[in-house]
């Protein structure tokens, strides 16, 4: 039994921090990472009904299609692995864009971007840029007259007092609203999470929730380097969903002892 406020699930990418009273809910189903490209892309998912559902939505019960992917569900401190319910909230897709970890400069600051001299002779621009009314305004801080750093810092000085003083910004920013509770710290060591390593644990293993034919089940599944070709066992849940996990687990095991034994 989890007496720990929240679980942290290792996954290879990283590790997704919920509240304990989330994991139970999961029901043996492996939490994963969805990798794409860029650093940005990298999210935790988990697999309902053979499809990629983001971690964020399933605790947040939230389906795109039912705001007709007007709305998304956005993690306040821009940490996509902490999926505590206190650091979720389901906004439009605007406040998501301003509060997202992107941005397009080399310092990772948003709202500011460098311009390139268009002739020989001119001087680069450090901008500050933001959305007011549905309007893109700019202000400019010419190298000509700062040099670059000197620049670059005006701009983002700039850019805070635009946050403080636009509603819009603020609030989606959460400016108000954050605390020490939004920052971890390490959480191997954190009194309040117990570790839980998905990879060693559940590999190979996966959950299939029940409908309207089937019960629940496990199905755990093996490669063999030899001949090539996968092997898999399907374990019902009939009363305990823990005895048909250990069982998976225990058959997965031993075909990992025979198959890969030096």
């Amino acid at each position: 039994m989890i007496t720990s406020k929240y679980v942290g699930l290792v996954t290879k990418h990283g590790v997704a921090i919920i509240d304990s009273d989330q994991y139970p809910k999961l029901k043996g189903r492996k939490v994963f990472a969805n990798t794409n490209k860029t650093k940005y892309s990298i999210y935790p998912v988990i697999n309902i009904n053979k499809k990629r559902v983001p971690l964020a939505n399933f605790i947040k019960n939230h389906n795109p299609k039912d705001s007709n992917g007007n709305l998304t569900v956005d993690h306040k401190n821009r940490n996509t692995w902490d999926n505590r319910d206190e650091n979720l909230r389901i906004i439009d897709k605007t406040g998501q864009r301003i509060n997202s970890a992107y941005s397009n400069n080399p310092y990772d600051y948003h709202g500011v971007y460098f311009s390139k001299p268009r002739t020989k002779n001119g001087t680069g621009y450090w901008i500050a840029f933001w959305m007011e009314n549905k309007v893109m305004k700019r202000m400019y801080f010419p190298i000509g007259i700062d040099d670059y750093d000197t620049a670059f810092e005006k701009a983002v000085e700039y850019r805070l007092l635009i946050e403080l003083f636009i509603p819009e910004y603020y609030e989606n920013l959460c400016l108000f609203e954050k605390s020490d509770s939004f920052t971890l710290g390490d959480i191997n060591n954190h009194p309040d999470i117990t570790i839980i390593d998905q990879t060693k644990e559940m590999t190979g293993i996966d959950y299939h929730p029940p409908n309207k034919r089937k019960r629940a089940y496990y199905t755990a599944t093996i490669y063999n380097k030899k001949t090539k070709k996968r092997k898999s066992k399907t374990f019902t849940v009939w009363d305990d969903s823990d005895d048909a996990k250990n069982k998976s687990l225990n058959w997965r095991k031993k075909k990992v002892l025979k198959y890969y034994k030096k």
